[in-house]
């Protein structure tokens, strides 16, 4: 009984062994597919494809988009291997100015469409921008920032928001910033960061400002430029429904 009983165990170890080796491998996709995505609800987009893609075929499968703040859904898309394009329809539940990302994987293929803000400026030296929007309950928002940029420095402004609210109900105000610097010495892009900042006013306000924190960094002339994408938002406190944004991505470079 105890031969028998040891090889049992033995047998049953070899087994969990091998399912585990076949579950950590299964993470990897034979065929990755990525794209630039647009701002249009229906798009047929260019993809780049790597690992062992087959020839020719089409892929059908369900991508889950996501945009900032915490907004999700899910949508078709149809990949044509031998044509190199990707097939997807952005769901409505996205807004079509913001940046937005989508991503589906199984062990056979990884799609992943990434779309930047329709907004995009850039500038050297210094520059400023400015924004804003009317919102769904009737404020009107405003926002400006300067940027700066020399081989020692690169600083990313304070984003300046002004509201003018209807005093119906308790607003926020919401400044999300991801930002990214690239240098001579270091791998571009480093420094990657996003931070949140939100305030909260009575239903009683009719006028707000709100500042966001500066950001900068500094190198020994090594620098080259920084990049931020940034929302202004402006939300219900009660129900936190979004009632206008902002969004917009920026780029400063070194003279």
């Amino acid at each position: 009984m105890r031969p028998r009983l040891l090889l049992l165990i033995v047998a049953a170890a070899l087994v969990a062994l091998l399912s585990g080796t076949s579950r950590a491998g299964a993470g990897t996709a034979a065929c990755t597919a990525t794209a630039a995505g647009k701002h249009v609800r229906t798009q047929l987009l260019k993809v780049h494809l790597t690992g062992t893609c087959p020839a020719s075929g089409v892929a059908h499968g369900t991508l889950r988009f996501s945009q900032w703040p915490r907004i999700h859904a899910d949508g078709v898309f149809a990949l044509d291997y031998a044509a190199g394009t990707l097939w997807l329809r952005v769901p409505r539940k996205l807004s079509m100015k913001p940046a937005w990302t989508a991503h589906a994987v199984t062990t056979a293929l990884d799609v992943s469409v990434q779309a930047s803000p329709r907004r995009r400026l850039s500038g050297r030296g210094r520059y400023s921008i400015r924004g804003g929007f009317k919102a769904s309950n009737g404020a009107v928002v405003r926002w400006h920032q300067t940027l700066s940029a020399t081989p020692n420095r690169i600083t990313l402004g304070s984003v300046h928001v002004s509201a003018s609210l209807p005093g119906t109900g308790s607003m926020v105000i919401a400044v999300h910033e991801v930002r990214q610097f690239c240098a001579t010495n270091t791998t571009c892009p480093f420094g990657l960061k996003a931070t949140t900042d939100r305030v909260a006013f009575p239903a009683a306000f009719t006028h707000v400002t709100v500042s966001s924190p500066l950001w900068f960094m500094t190198g020994d002339g090594t620098l080259l430029s920084g990049r931020e994408q940034t929302t202004i938002l402006l939300r219900s406190k009660r129900t936190h429904r979004i009632l206008g944004r902002s969004d917009f991505q920026a780029l400063i470079r070194v003279p």
